[in-house]
């Protein structure tokens, strides 16, 4: 039994021989390596240490078999810290995304891998693919990225869209496709309308521009539209007979719903207020923009993967939220928050004709607005006065104007739907604000 610990941080060559040494005096030693294996380093064979000094499998099959060492690879250590007369340490311990016990060190990963990227160890000098190996001796294969891209982390949702957009471009659609659908349901919806803050953080722009990164997630999910396929999704290793409750049937519901059935949950249900699906994605975002038969399709994909959508169903209204409580074993709640905004001045509630954006917008959605005629004026400058506007123009009204308190430089709405919206037609009125209406 050994009597004492020790942490060697690092399974390089020297790594491996002091555990070795320390374990073969009886400690308990513990070696902590970043790379998916001990002697993962790469060392180029001209410039390997002395001759007589080599590193050799024998090395790491003594080391791995060893009664007193204990291995963590593709670990970091992030904190130390003295208590009690000893050091205590803060470890993280990270998946391997490459199963190598089923590897057979074919090569053929690296060989389709559509991700490439400067290799970390010539200094960018040389180009590898993400996925790879470090030493042929010693090294296991796995996908190994910095943390997360600019664009990534720009993403609401994290997409890995280096890995997506590598796919397209190596003419892998339908697994482009996949690719997305593994954070984000929706990806024809949301290649449509997405702000994509991800293509202003994206480092192509300091070479020439950004990379049209929405975009191509609406041509992926086309190209599935335009050619009939139905998405194939793997079948969960475990079923789950919980009975887990939705509400809310827009994005964020949707996604759980999706996200819990490709888990394995065989018992989901969404209550839906509105008669339709999609939230806010269906009353507040126009057909223009958002095609809804696109849209209830890839409900339709959700809802075939064993998802049931009760509609028409109001949470406190038609049906108890007790009741969902008692008889469910979880419950998401995923409402939305459809209220649009008032103007706070006199005379805003006295005349009819008079109606917030988001209401006017979820209205024409469903088929509850009266006949247009006559001058619409739409004050405000964000994406819903934006919309409205341009809903405006295409029901028939004669005449379609935005008031807005600033200037358009100052507008938050985005600027392409603004340069939209007057090449349709409708006129911009800036530094105007309504004081009272008469």
């Amino acid at each position: 039994m050994a009597e004492k610990t020790i942490l060697v941080v690092g399974g390089g060559p020297e790594g491996v021989r002091t555990a070795l040494k320390k374990a073969e005096q009886g400690m308990q030693v513990t070696i902590l390596e970043k790379f998916p294996t001990l002697g993962a380093e790469r060392i180029p064979t001209d410039r390997l240490i002395k001759p007589d000094e080599a590193f050799v499998n024998p090395d790491l099959d003594k080391v791995r078999n060893h009664e007193n060492v204990r291995i963590l690879t593709f670990s970091d250590l992030k904190n130390i810290s003295r208590e009690n007369g000893s050091i205590q340490t803060r470890i993280l311990k990270k998946s391997l995304l490459v199963d190598n016990s089923k590897c057979t060190d074919c090569k053929a990963c690296i060989k389709v891998c559509p991700v490439n990227m400067m290799d970390d160890f010539d200094e960018g000098m040389g180009f590898r693919t993400a996925v790879d190996y470090c030493n042929p001796q010693t090294g296991e294969y796995n996908i190994y990225k910095e943390d997360m891209p600019v664009c990534q982390d720009a993403c609401p949702v994290n997409l890995d869209i280096r890995a997506y957009v590598g796919l397209i471009a190596d003419g892998r659609h339908l697994d482009s496709l996949a690719k997305i659908r593994e954070r984000l349901p929706l990806p024809g919806s949301v290649g449509r309308i997405c702000p994509h803050p991800c293509e202003t953080a994206c480092n192509r722009q300091y070479l020439d521009e950004a990379i049209s990164i929405c975009f191509l997630k609406r041509y992926a999910a086309d190209v599935e539209l335009q050619q009939e396929i139905e998405p194939v999704y793997a079948t969960p290793e475990q079923k789950y007979s919980e009975k887990i409750a939705i509400i809310g049937a827009g994005p964020a519901g949707l996604t759980c719903a999706h996200d819990l059935a490709r888990l394995g949950y065989k018992h989901v249900k969404i209550f839906e207020a509105l008669p339709v699906p999609g939230g806010y994605f269906w009353v507040g975002i126009p057909e223009y923009r958002l095609p809804k038969k696109l849209l209830q399709r890839e409900v339709d994909l959700i809802c075939n993967m064993g998802v049931e959508i009760q509609y028409n169903a109001r949470v406190g209204q038609d049906i108890a939220f007790e009741d969902l409580r008692k008889d469910y074993d979880a419950l998401f709640i995923g409402a939305g928050c459809h209220t649009g905004l008032k103007l706070r001045i006199p005379g805003e509630d006295d005349y009819e004709g008079i109606i917030d954006c988001v209401t006017f917008l979820r209205k024409q959605a469903l088929g509850g607005l009266p006949e247009a005629k006559g001058k619409l004026i739409v004050i405000g400058g964000g994406n819903a006065a934006i919309d409205s506007a341009r809903v405006g123009w295409r029901m028939g009204f004669d005449e379609v104007y935005i008031l807005y308190r600033r200037t358009k430089k100052e507008m938050p709405a985005n600027s392409w739907e603004i340069d939209a919206a007057e090449h349709e037609g409708v006129t911009m009125q800036y530094l105007a604000a309504p004081l009272e209406i008469l």
